[in-house]
């Protein structure tokens, strides 16, 4: 009989191997190698139609934050349920576009978008530019002018409400870079009736990542709803309102399930859903978080003083938000053991003091060949990997119907040398 873990779709099966939705990790580790990233497809279903069901009376269209995890082969498949995108770089619309986003389901957000990129959106005719300062409006009509175009937009709302997450991860208090003003708004839109080749369709909001408490959102949206129901007073209507994301997910035992959408949802109708307006939702970390998982092998052990060291083949550049964010990833060993817990450093390879995963964490006591795995690796981890002391990008691996897919290779260092002397 299996045994479910505190969260996520994996469990310890009879025989005490770790599963991800079902399917044993080890022999996947075997095959590709570590590090690496394994991702259920079955989960980043389940997530998305939960949200589907939890928004259905708001007429959402879902905009999956492709920053959260931008492999095509993941895009793909959130895509498959007729899920858009939201992008923040011309990369990331171009691997939307690859992947078979449709153009009329892909919002263009980001604070500092280049005329370049601002015309690869105009090109493609996505849906909407998030536009977050007045030079971005002027820059938007420059680009939409010289191709003979007039761009959608919506005006990012920065409501001055305290999201109640990570500093580090708040983006809609006075003091962060996203957003305009919620007071210049009305001024703004006069305003840019003097520029031809934008025209205003929406608004939009997102004030955080990794939310639990719904009254930051609850808050916004009202916000949100006066500021609409203000500027219809003054004859501007707009199609639709975009609610941003930031629903957040467990990480630690002690998250327990994490927020419920059908309570997010509920905050969104109460304050949005008597506008009658389409809503956009962009959601990330909730679709593909917990969906992911990294693998490493312990290198070796090393006892220092009164410290005990697992030292692994994946570091900082491999999974970087412990080190830049001092986040929280749980471990468990891809073998079941019924040894004593015991405080233990888990640390990389990487030449700095911040290459810790976990301080006096709480494992069984492994050996050197023994691999573990890092929970809640699917959003914000692969996408900030690098090669940082010359080491590869780790592989990344779909779990699928059909079974294992590998979706992307290892980068190696020596791929990067041959980039480099090919401009030789």
């Amino acid at each position: 009989m299996s045994e479910p873990v505190p969260f996520g779709p994996l469990t310890y099966d009879e025989n005490g191997a770790l599963c991800l939705s079902g399917t044993p990790l080890a022999p996947i580790a075997e095959q590709f190698g570590s590090p690496l990233y394994v991702y259920s497809a079955a989960h980043i279903s389940a997530q998305i139609q939960r949200l589907q069901s939890a928004f259905s009376k708001l007429n959402p269209l879902i905009c999956y934050a492709v920053k959260a995890n931008m492999n095509t082969h993941v895009i793909r498949h959130v895509a498959s349920h007729g899920v858009g995108a939201d992008v923040v770089s011309a990369g990331e619309l171009r691997r939307a576009l690859a992947s078979g986003v449709a153009a009329e389901k892909i919002v263009f957000a980001g604070v500092a978008k280049q005329p370049a990129e601002l015309e690869a959106g105009l090109a493609a005719n996505i849906l909407q530019f998030n536009v977050e300062s007045w030079a971005e409006l002027e820059a938007l009509n420059a680009a939409a002018a010289r191709l003979g175009k007039v761009a959608p937009v919506a005006l990012r709302v920065n409501p001055d409400v305290d999201a109640q997450t990570l500093a580090k991860i708040t983006t809609g208090s006075r003091g962060n870079k996203f957003g305009l003003p919620f007071d210049d708004i009305p001024a703004l839109v006069q305003q840019m009736q003097t520029l031809p080749h934008v025209r205003l369709e929406a608004l939009a909001m997102h004030i955080g990542s990794q939310l639990f408490k719904m009254q930051p959102f609850s808050d916004a949206y009202k916000r949100l709803a006066d500021l609409t129901r203000h500027l219809a007073s003054e004859g501007t209507v707009l199609k639709r309102l975009d609610m941003g994301g930031g629903l957040g997910i467990p990480y630690a035992p002690d998250d327990g399930e994490g927020p419920d959408p059908v309570d997010l949802a509920a905050a969104a109708v109460e304050h949005l859903g008597p506008l009658g307006l389409p809503t956009i939702v962009e959601p990330g970390r909730f679709v593909v978080g917990n969906a992911g998982v990294m693998i490493a092998e312990v290198v070796y052990t090393k006892d220092s003083y009164d410290h005990r060291f697992l030292l692994l083949n994946a570091g900082m550049n491999d999974l970087m938000r412990p080190a830049l964010y001092e986040a929280y990833h749980h471990i468990l060993p891809l073998q079941q053991s019924a040894a004593q817990p015991v405080p233990q450093e888990i640390a990389g390879p990487i030449c700095e003091s911040t290459d810790v995963f976990a301080k006096q964490r709480m494992l069984p006591p492994l050996e050197e060949g023994a691999k573990v795995a890092f929970l809640t690796a699917g959003a914000y981890c692969s996408v900030l990997a690098n090669h940082y002391n010359g080491r590869a990008l780790p592989a990344e691996v779909l779990l699928t119907d059909s079974g294992p897919k590998l979706i992307r290779p290892a980068v190696s260092d020596a791929d990067m040398i041959a980039l480099e002397q090919a401009q030789a």
